[in-house]
C-alpha cells in the first residue's frame, strides 16, 4: 500500500479546497473558452499551460490569463498577431494602460502580464520577471515593478479595526463563510500575527506547528 506524506497529503487537501473556494482553474478555462474566436487565442492558450507546467499556482495562472483576455482584445481589433508584434504596437498599447484612471498595481499587472504574454508569443518561452535580458526588445524596456508602489494610500487610526469590530467580524463568519472552520482561524491569524491577505494565502498546512498553546506559523 502506497503510503503518501503528511506534507504531500497537506499540500492535496489544500489544493483542492483552494479550488472548491475561488475554482481558479475552471475561471482559466472560461477565459480561454471565451477567447476561442481570437486570432491570438493559441498564445494565451499556450502561455496559461507554460506557466502551470512551470510551478505557477491556478491563482497565479489566472491572473496572468484574465489579464491576457484584455490584452489580446486590444490587438485582435488591430488584427495583429502577438508573435508579429512591434515594439511601437506593445508601446501603444502601454499607453493605453496607463490610464489616469488606472491605481498603479492595475497598472503594473497588465505591464507584468503584456511583457511575459508577448515574449512568450515571440519565443515560446516564459521570460524570468528578474531579468529584462531575456526578453525580446519589443518588451524588454517594460518596467512594471515601477507602478508597484504608485499608489500607497497613507493608513490614518480610524483606519484601523476597532477591538467591538474585530469580534463582530468574528462572529459573523459562520453565517457568511462556506467553511467558517478554516476561516475563523485565519481571521485571528491576521489579527494576531498582523499578517497581510497575501501571507495568509500563502500559508500551508504542513508550515503550522502548534507548541503547548501557541500555533507558530512559518
Amino acid at each position: 500500500m502506497k503510503i503518501e506524506s503528511r506534507s504531500k497529503q497537506g499540500k492535496q487537501r489544500y489544493g483542492d479546497l483552494n479550488e472548491q473556494i475561488y475554482k481558479f482553474n475552471r475561471r482559466i478555462n472560461t477565459i480561454l473558452t471565451g477567447l476561442e474566436d481570437s486570432i491570438n487565442h493559441n498564445s494565451v492558450k499556450l502561455f496559461a499551460q507554460e506557466l502551470k507546467l512551470g510551478g505557477l499556482s491556478p491563482g497565479r495562472v489566472w491572473y496572468y490569463a484574465s489579464r491576457s483576455a484584455k490584452i489580446v482584445r486590444w490587438f485582435d481589433k488591430r488584427n495583429i498577431l502577438l508573435k508579429d508584434a512591434t515594439k511601437e504596437n506593445c508601446k501603444e498599447y502601454f499607453q493605453y494602460i496607463l490610464d489616469p484612471n488606472y491605481k498603479g498595481p492595475t497598472k503594473a499587472a497588465y505591464a507584468r502580464t503584456l511583457k511575459r504574454l508577448v515574449h512568450f508569443a515571440k519565443t515560446g518561452e516564459i521570460g524570468e520577471r528578474t531579468f529584462d535580458s531575456d526578453y525580446v526588445d519589443e518588451v524588454r524596456w517594460i518596467r512594471p515593478s515601477k507602478y508597484d508602489s504608485e499608489y500607497r494610500p497613507e493608513v490614518e487610526a480610524e483606519d484601523l479595526l476597532t477591538p467591538d469590530e474585530l469580534v463582530s467580524m468574528f462572529r459573523a463568519v459562520p453565517s457568511v463563510s462556506r467553511f467558517p472552520i478554516r476561516d475563523k482561524p485565519m481571521v485571528m491569524c491576521m489579527f494576531e500575527g498582523a499578517f497581510r491577505p497575501g501571507e495568509i494565502w500563502q500559508m500551508r498546512i504542513e508550515g503550522i506547528r502548534f507548541e503547548s498553546k501557541i500555533a507558530l506559523v512559518q
